[in-house]
């Protein structure tokens, strides 16, 4: 977990929980097909075609989900402006 994103303790039980039950075991959490970690660029197009699916009007890219997060938190007020 990253500074910017305070967990909740729920964060950390779900990928534990992942980890525990992931067949087969891996070290990544986001893998494709064939086992392998997703590349930057496979992650950017997986992004992209979920926002072309959403019919966003605009081109998605990871860095929104960032964005995306903070404002959730923002709204919810578990963070505060340093």
């Amino acid at each position: 977990m990253t500074e910017q994103a305070p967990d909740t303790g729920e964060e950390l039980h779900a990928l534990r929980k992942l980890a525990r039950e992931q067949e087969p075991k891996s070290l990544f959490v986001l893998r494709g097909e064939r086992g392998a970690p997703f590349s930057t660029g496979g992650f950017a197009r997986i992004v992209e075609r979920a926002g072309e699916a959403a019919d966003l009007g605009f081109k998605a890219h990871p860095h929104m989900l960032r964005h995306a997060c903070g404002f959730a938190l923002a709204n919810k007020a578990t963070i505060h402006a340093r």
